[in-house]
């Protein structure tokens, strides 16, 4: 919270126009009366000084001579900037907040500029950064006790100068702030008990006095003092023996500049002989976390430090104090906060967090970051031939593991990247971040413009992997860092090695391959070594017991598992080995047994060929059917039975056979009256053609290739031409005549010539139409019978009773 109100009128002549001397002093008086504050800042002026070989009345040049103002003009009239004209030192005797700065001048917008900066100090002596170019009626914002103020001016107009003619600064003094930390508000204790009052006071001045103040008498009073120093402190006031009843209080600080301030508002306090509810007892401090984005920040941006409290009962209150060159600060914070600070002076920054609880537990941590002004490198990273690849780069705080920047590039191409101006680590990652180089204590001032080559060629002979670097920075020291696959390795026997010449380009070590010294980080998965210069590095897997190869300091007796055995011991291939694999004896060389027969693949043919102790179980079967071997776990041998099996164990399934069990094929062939039938396999052998027609014997004159041949009627073959007519049925040998042709073959059904037999007469149907045809025979002559004879009876009659003719 911002105090009372002050306002300083600078008057500055800066060897432009000099002001009216009584309107300065009634300016200052005028101040001085509203504000109760002495203070004289006027600028002293002697006029223009003329500098060798230089014309006067052009605003060029200016010296920092106290307070006067040199001047000089370029006789070419180019363009010229200003120099810094620095004013006296505002001293306000106490620690201020800064607020409102304007002035008044007397500039040609479109030839001249003038730039008004300023800087703090609270001792006049350690002095903050300049500030940035300041705006009009712009709020500093800043707590210091001094402040100076500078005016850069340009112009390039050699007949003009622009004057600044008054100086305006308002700033506001600072109350110490009073925090109650215990009692709790309407908190009950006991009246038997002491009780503690535990104030805290915060003031940008020097503490000197706190009281406690109370209603417990009836009025409101002083009831105790204390002595302060620095500008933090906690006082604890005890008092016993208290009477029954309800009372407020308060605490009362007092600084060193005759400033005071109360707590916000009055705690009340409840003092009983029972309580209802027992004081709680807190002795835990409150826990202060917090993080800092920048740890080197340039200048001119912004810093955000995160601070997260917690505490077992409730926070009372969170402050920060900020040192910096040339002043400090104080600011209220929340329990988890961020607090950005906009950076605009160089150096260290020392940061403290304070944080008590209602229990009047205090806490504090540190932190700190450093501003430097900035500079804007370029970082070339590529291969061997000069090709960017896919790499990143972070800097670090030098010697650190405080990350200041980071960048990343799919081209290598890192231009225009601004950063601290100062010492710092480099970190260069590459090749999906297998292979990674720090270099340590690198001036980025000299070295704003750099390649850096990192290249991955084929691993050399022996090694895991082989990774290259090229550059041109200037460091002091360096590592290098390469990432294994643990489920690959022995990560106890890892080294790194060195090619003593390297030549990066074409990707050869022209001499020998060194170890380095080197460590394993087994939870990261990486080997990594210091080196002091670059060349080509490669992690190699040292011999270890395990690897499976018996080296020279390893036998049977150390190492059992890459030497089973020890050079020149012999044995029997039979105490080991089945099968063919028993025959003979072996012999150690190496640490390893060789000799015996190797298992060989199985076969059907009565023998153990794979040596696991069970004869032709070819395939892996477990029977004769999923074997297909007759020999299956020493079964003898039989005729081969067309099966599917190898009965006769000759490595041959049904050998002899004339075909492929359950094939089939055609038969026959569909030539002329023939129609092609099909066969099958059935026990090796062909089938019968199933439903095949023809051929027949060829007959004259029907048109048909009866005998299939391929000839139609060809005389040679058909039979002769007979008027014997064919009867219902099949044809006779000697040949007959069925409808308009000539068979001596197949079948003839009621005149129709047909290749398939003729279907069965129904003979019955016959018989019974033959019947049929007797019976109407027989009753047509009985009854032409009687019709005759009734004839001749009427014929007869008539000649007997009709007249004779005449």
């Amino acid at each position: 919270m911002r105090g009372s109100n002050s306002f300083l009128a600078f008057h500055s002549r800066k060897g432009f126009k000099v002001l009216n001397p009584v309107i300065i002093l009634s300016v200052l008086i005028l101040s001085m009366m509203l504000l109760s504050l002495y203070s004289t800042a006027q600028d002293g002026y002697t006029g223009d000084q003329l500098a060798a070989g230089w014309n006067t009345g052009t605003f060029t040049n200016m010296t920092t001579a106290g307070d006067n103002l040199t001047l000089a003009a370029n006789t070419t009239g180019d363009y010229n900037t200003g120099g810094g004209w620095i004013s006296s030192i505002i001293d306000i005797s106490e620690v201020v907040e800064w607020g409102i700065i304007n002035w008044s001048s007397e500039v040609n917008a479109s030839n001249h500029t003038l730039t008004f900066r300023t800087r703090y100090s609270n001792n006049s002596v350690d002095w903050g950064s300049w500030s940035s170019g300041l705006s009009q009626e712009e709020d500093i914002d800043e707590t210091s006790r001094y402040l100076q103020y500078m005016i850069n001016a340009t112009t390039n107009d050699i007949g003009s100068t622009p004057k600044v003619f008054l100086t305006n600064i308002s700033y506001y003094f600072v109350k110490p702030i009073v925090t109650l930390d215990s009692p709790d508000n309407n908190e009950e204790v006991n009246a038997s008990d002491d009780i503690g009052f535990d104030c805290t006071a915060i003031s940008p001045n020097i503490l000197s006095t706190i009281e406690l103040y109370w209603n417990y008498s009836g009025n409101w009073e002083s009831n105790g003092s204390a002595i302060l120093t620095g500008e933090i402190n906690s006082t604890y006031f005890a008092r016993g023996n208290l009477s029954n009843g309800t009372y407020l209080w308060n605490c009362f600080a007092t600084d060193s500049a005759g400033h005071s301030s109360w707590a916000s508002s009055n705690r009340t306090l409840i003092v009983s002989l029972i309580m209802t509810t027992p004081p709680p007892t807190d002795h835990q401090a409150p826990v202060i976390t917090h993080t800092i984005n920048k740890r080197l920040p340039v200048n001119g941006t912004e810093v955000a430090v995160h601070v997260g409290v917690t505490d077992n009962v409730n926070i009372s209150h969170v402050w920060m104090v900020t040192d910096y060159p040339g002043g400090s600060e104080m600011v209220w914070l929340n329990k988890s906060i961020d607090h950005v600070f906009n950076v605009t002076r160089l150096g260290r920054h020392n940061i403290t967090i304070f944080a008590n609880d209602t229990s009047g537990n205090l806490t504090n941590t540190t932190d700190y970051f450093t501003v430097y002004e900035g500079i804007s490198i370029d970082i070339n990273v590529s291969d061997n031939d000069g090709t960017g690849i896919d790499s990143s780069v972070m800097l670090f705080d030098e010697g650190t593991t405080y990350k200041v920047s980071a960048f990343s590039s799919s081209s290598g191409d890192f231009t225009n990247n601004m950063v601290p101006n100062t010492t710092l680590d480099l970190r260069f990652s590459a090749f999906d971040d297998e292979f990674i180089v720090l270099i340590g204590n690198v001036d980025m001032w000299s070295n704003t413009d750099r390649f850096f080559g990192m290249d991955d060629p084929n691993a050399a002979s022996g090694f895991e992997s082989t990774y290259a670097v090229n550059t041109n920075y200037a460091f002091s020291d360096a590592v290098v860092r390469i990432y294994y696959d643990e489920d690959d390795v022995d990560e106890d026997t890892l080294e790194i090695y060195i090619c003593d010449d390297w030549n990066f380009t074409t990707r050869l070590c022209n001499t020998t391959w060194n170890v380095t010294e080197s460590d394993v980080n087994k939870s990261g998965d990486y080997v990594e070594a210091e080196v002091s210069g670059f060349s080509a590095f490669s992690l190699k897997q040292e011999s270890y017991c395990g690897d499976g190869t018996c080296d020279d300091d390893e036998d049977s007796s150390s190492c059992s598992e890459d030497c089973v055995c020890d050079d020149g011991d012999t044995r029997l291939c039979s105490l080991h080995f089945k099968g063919l694999c028993a025959i003979g004896s072996e012999s150690c060389s190496g640490g390893a047994w060789s000799g015996c027969p190797n298992p060989g693949t199985e076969i059907c043919n009565q023998r153990d060929d794979d040596c696991d102790g069970i004869n032709d179980n070819v395939g892996g079967g477990n029977s004769i059917e999923s074997t297909r071997c007759g020999c299956y776990n020493g079964s003898l041998p039989t005729i081969e039975s067309f099966d599917g099996v190898d009965n006769d164990c000759n490595q041959f399934i049904d050998d002899g056979c004339l075909c492929i069990e359950g094939e089939t094929d055609v038969c026959h062939n569909n030539v002329g009256a023939c129609v092609q039938g099909i066969k099958t396999c059935i026990n090796c052998r062909w089938s019968e053609c199933e439903g095949k027609i023809g051929p027949f014997d060829e007959v004259c004159g029907n048109g048909v290739d009866d005998d299939c041949d391929g000839e139609t009627d060809e005389v040679t073959d058909c039979i002769p031409a007979t008027n014997v007519t064919c009867g219902y049925g099949a044809i006779p040998a000697t040949g007959c005549k069925c409808g308009e042709g000539t068979y001596a073959s197949g079948y003839c059904c009621n005149g129709v010539y047909k290749i398939e037999p003729c279907p069965e007469f129904p003979w019955w149907i016959l018989i019974i139409v033959g019947g049929v045809v007797l019976a109407v025979i027989v009753v047509y002559y009985i009854l032409h019978g009687k019709a005759n004879k009734g004839k001749d009876e009427w014929e007869a009659l008539e000649k007997k009773y009709t007249p004779a003719r005449l």
